[in-house]
């Protein structure tokens, strides 16, 4: 461990010595730590900084995020919150050095078949940023989409039904994919004929942090895009996915041991998306299924998915599909599951009915 007693040393000891992280202070003699901050990004250091200050305020912690910073974490600091943030900024920028960022021209394709409503429309908002993940809701579709689609992966939920995916296992174009199948299963899955092929089993029950680095692992000599999320973000995005109906932003934060506030800035860093905003997404997304799918009521849809009537239900699809719900399922008929050219927020996806 090596300490700098300023900013100007900080600099140099940061830049000679390169250290696998940086602690560092804003308030300091000479030049704080905005400025050292912005001097270490300025000529591309590559250790990680996480803030570590007294300086408690919105406005410090976005500006230190914005300057680059990894993380920020506000004195007096909890001693397991400050090691799990060191863990976790070490987590990323190993796997980011360990080549599990791609330089590639497009984003891997994953088919996701069989996975619930809930953690289905979850993991297509969160991946959306670095995938192209399209879920589908039985054989004929995932049959389809295997003989249409330029699929890098396909993940195959057996945790629940096990039953509902014998029938795909079996079929030859599945099975051409060879170990580029990732089978999520469960002691319900025993009697499936999976350990007879090269593919790859992932113990369920369907969750974001394994899934990904499973989907790396298969991608190390193909198509790979930067997939990285710290155990926080993870746990968030299944917490909704698992409560879509009931989910709010403060019980998110406590399923992951987090403050709302940190989850908050980490979530939107890794994501792109605010965390309630993400909520609202996560939402539209299954309504779009409910719409293509269902024939249910304005009213049953909105209870479904935690909304508390037909005119939120409006404006979701407004602000997220582009039109009312109405018109969305009226267009429904036309609508290709498979359709590259529909929009990203219009094109639907399917679960296991």
């Amino acid at each position: 461990m090596i300490e700098a007693r300023n900013g100007e040393a900080a600099i140099s000891l940061a830049l000679s010595q390169e250290p696998d992280l940086i602690l560092l202070d804003l308030l300091m003699v000479g030049m704080d730590g905005f400025g050292v901050l912005e001097e270490l990004r300025h000529r591309r250091a590559k250790a990680p900084i996480v803030i570590v200050s007294g300086l408690n305020t919105a406005w410090t912690a976005a500006a230190a995020l914005r300057r680059g910073a990894t993380d920020y974490v506000t004195k007096p600091f909890d001693e397991d919150l400050l090691i799990d943030t060191i863990d976790s900024a070490l987590t990323l920028a190993n796997r980011s050095t360990q080549g599990q960022v791609l330089e590639a021209a497009a984003a891997p394709r994953i088919l996701l078949i069989g996975a619930d409503l809930g953690i289905a429309s979850a993991l297509t908002v969160a991946f959306r940023r670095h995938t192209n993940l399209l879920s589908v809701r039985n054989t004929a579709q995932a049959l389809r989409s295997l003989g249409t689609e330029q699929t890098d992966v396909v993940v195959v939920d057996a945790w629940t039904r096990p039953a509902d995916v014998a029938q795909l296992l079996e079929q030859p174009t599945l099975k051409s994919f060879g170990e580029r199948v990732l089978i999520v299963a469960g002691p319900s899955a025993r009697g499936l004929e999976i350990s007879q092929h090269w593919w790859t089993v992932m113990p369920g029950p369907l969750r974001a942090l394994p899934l990904l680095e499973h989907v790396i692992a298969l991608l190390a000599d193909r198509r790979r895009h930067a997939l990285l999320l710290s155990p926080a973000v993870a746990k968030a995005i299944d917490y909704v996915g698992a409560n879509v109906p009931s989910v709010h932003v403060r019980d998110v934060g406590r399923a992951a041991g987090r403050s709302p506030d940190y989850l908050s800035r980490r979530f939107q860093r890794e994501t792109g998306l605010a965390l309630k905003g993400f909520i609202d997404r996560v939402r539209a997304e299954a309504v779009r299924e409910l719409l293509l799918t269902t024939d249910e009521k304005m009213d049953a849809i909105a209870a479904e998915v935690g909304l508390r009537h037909a005119s939120h239900l409006s404006r979701i699809c407004v602000k997220y599909l582009g039109c009312r719900p109405g018109e969305f399922r009226r267009a429904r008929e036309d609508l290709d599951p498979c359709d590259e050219s529909l929009p990203s927020m219009a094109r639907p996806y399917h679960t296991w009915s």
